[in-house]
């Protein structure tokens, strides 16, 4: 593990065990980086940067639609707000500097097109404030659908990618559905549609929007899940951390049994239900059923 990744490991530690507040605001941070730094490099030009920004934009915006007025007039959240935004576009500079920074996969692009990108998104979250409650969830939901669809449609992606090279002047000739990978999309969106629905049948809780960005883009559950509930993940959120709580008997036994799971059994069908040369050796029905439920078994202990 090189440096920075034990920089962050060490930061997560420190972050669970702080105080609820310096939590909150310490994985607000942290989280907003985390998607900037683990979204992969991507062929089609500075979409590894407008990704990561999409995201704190579409956050932004949901939080927008679920908050009650009072809520987003509120100074803490509107400074939040500017935080957030204001960081994407410090990232810009990256780019000037002499060295290397692993917080982005590739060159950011020039600070205005990325100050006007951010405008837009706080001009998008203002109108969200203003409009019709109604209006404000048919567009969220119908947008978060839509991009899942984009990225899950091989043949739709292919079409994204097209218009996206040649937007940027580059060879629409080497398109393909990997053009376009949204790190963690899939659990950012499912879980912004859940506080979406949850809204919309009257059992949400307000947060902060500090709060929500954490639970959107949770570092450890980024990139793999789960998909929690916000009411249960803001509980345990505000709370501080205290040692004599902890069941060390339980914890322990889940850990044990999880590292099993993960390294002896779902390893060990791996190699059974992962492996062309065996797949190519199957000659009867019994050998392929023994590899599909390998396949199956391996893929229920990993997750």
């Amino acid at each position: 593990m090189n440096l920075p990744w034990l920089s962050v490991g060490v930061a997560l530690t420190w972050l669970a065990t702080a105080r609820s507040s310096t939590r909150v605001i310490g994985l607000f941070n942290l989280s907003i980086l985390a998607v900037f730094a683990l979204q992969p490099s991507l062929p089609i030009r500075y979409l590894d940067f407008w990704l990561p920004l999409s995201t704190l934009g579409l956050t932004l915006w949901i939080w927008a639609i679920i908050s009650p007025p009072e809520r987003l007039l509120q100074t803490e959240n509107w400074l939040s707000a500017g935080w957030m935004m204001a960081m994407g576009v410090g990232l810009t500079v990256l780019r000037w500097l002499p060295w290397p920074v692993p917080l982005t996969a590739s060159t950011p692009p020039v600070m205005p097109s990325v100050i006007f990108f951010v405008a837009g998104v706080l001009a998008i979250t203002a109108l969200f404030s203003f409009l019709p409650r109604t209006i404000s969830f048919a567009i969220g939901i119908f947008l978060l659908i839509g991009l899942l669809l984009i990225l899950k449609s091989p043949s739709l992606s292919e079409y994204a990618s097209f218009l996206l090279r040649t937007l940027n002047n580059q060879s629409p000739q080497a398109v393909s559905s990997f053009d376009i990978r949204w790190l963690g999309f899939s659990y950012i969106a499912f879980r912004l549609i859940h506080t979406l629905q949850d809204f919309r049948k009257g059992r949400l809780q307000p947060v902060s929007l500090q709060e929500y960005v954490v639970f959107v883009l949770f570092y450890p559950a980024l990139t793999a899940g789960p998909i929690d509930r916000l009411e249960r993940f803001v509980t345990d959120l505000r709370q501080d951390f205290c040692w004599k709580q902890i069941d060390w008997d339980f914890t322990l036994r889940r850990l044990t049994l999880g590292l099993f799971k993960k390294f002896v059994l779902a390893d060990s069908l791996a190699l059974m239900a992962l492996s062309l040369q065996n797949a190519t050796q199957i000659t009867n029905a019994g050998w392929a059923w023994l590899t599909l439920y390998a396949y199956t078994l391996q893929y229920l202990r990993q997750n």
